[in-house]
């Protein structure tokens, strides 16, 4: 960490630490002081004055001290605190990291640790009520239709019981554009760099695709997602028999040349989407080249990009409506 920077996580490793050395005055004085420290920069910049640079976040750090402290059984009358931080920072988040999720866990695991983990409970769908008991962690799927006969869970043991629910589907509605903390914008050119404005495609065509990504602030670990329309495919000029990148101009830009710009980190050009590990910043193009290939209506899916280990930390660029293919005559 750096010398200006907050986080209660480094002090409650370095006072159990010093517990388990034998150390008790000067653990105290570590655990007091990793209690009453916030998390971020000592700045007030918005968004960015809590990002520390190592892959964590506050609320990592935050629920990661609490599960230690109650895994080696400290006591300290402003741990709790940790919890009620944490009930805030959910107020103002949407998305959380691997490693959010995994802290919560063992925060929530250590809250509830016991020597029995063994649970009964009762499952009602609709009318219909079964037992459902285990030891551990248990898991049950349930269909739509289930759900809309309602689900009751209902605990019959003695122990605090928790339940994760995730739920699975597509949405109906295209989401929102977003470019207040990253813009994304999409636009497809002809092989011979003319903008296309059509809705109509044939197969066998080929288009050059252009991403152009924009942060309001440097992400080192930044994620840049296009899906494409069922239709079409990648066509991989790494592997191509065919014309190679750097036979492409669009705007005076050379493809090839652009798409070896050193903050692109990492591409892959897969079956449905094209996908790009990149520092973002000030402006950058990336280019892919598409081809048509089945007839049909189908929907382009908006382009987004989000800081890996900030998934809050987003854009979601303009949603394009529906494009026709139709057979080459």
């Amino acid at each position: 960490y750096r010398p200006n920077a907050l986080s209660p996580l480094p002090l409650v490793h370095l006072s159990l630490a010093l517990k388990l050395m034998g150390e008790e005055a000067r653990a105290k004085a570590a655990l007091d002081d990793a209690v009453a420290r916030g998390y971020g920069y000592q700045v007030d910049d918005g968004y960015w004055g809590q990002w520390l640079g190592d892959y964590g976040s506050r609320v990592r750090d935050r629920a990661l001290a609490y599960a230690l402290l109650l895994r080696h059984k400290v006591q300290h009358d402003k741990r709790e605190n940790l919890l009620f931080d944490l009930a805030e920072d959910f107020g103002r988040r949407n998305y959380y990291s691997t490693q959010e999720r995994l802290a919560l866990f063992l925060a929530v695991q250590s809250a509830g640790a016991a020597k029995d983990d063994s649970w009964k409970t009762a499952v009602t769908v609709g009318a219909k009520a079964e037992p459902w008991a285990g030891n551990g962690v248990g898991q049950q799927s349930f269909e739509l239709a289930q759900l809309k006969s309602g689900i009751v869970l209902k605990n019959e043991g003695s122990a605090a019981l928790f339940v994760d629910i995730t739920a699975q589907g597509y949405p109906t509605k295209a989401p929102p554009p977003s470019n207040d903390r990253i813009s994304v914008d999409r636009a497809m050119f002809t092989t011979d760099g003319r903008p296309v404005t059509a809705r109509q495609f044939t197969t066998g065509e080929m288009f050059i695709v252009r991403l152009r990504v924009k942060a309001s602030q440097q992400i080192k670990d930044g994620l840049v997602v296009d899906r494409i329309p069922a239709g079409f495919e990648i066509e991989n000029l790494n592997l191509s028999q065919g014309p190679k990148a750097g036979e492409f101009t669009v705007d005076g830009v050379n493809i090839a040349q652009a798409n070896a710009n050193e903050r692109i980190v990492h591409t892959e050009y897969r079956d449905d989407r094209f996908v790009a590990a990149a520092q973002l910043g000030s402006p950058l193009d990336m280019f892919y080249l598409v081809r048509v290939v089945t007839p049909g209506r189908y929907v382009v899916p908006a382009t987004f990009a989000e800081d890996m280990y900030r998934a809050e930390v987003r854009g979601v660029g303009k949603a394009e409506g529906e494009i026709t293919v139709v057979d080459k005559k």
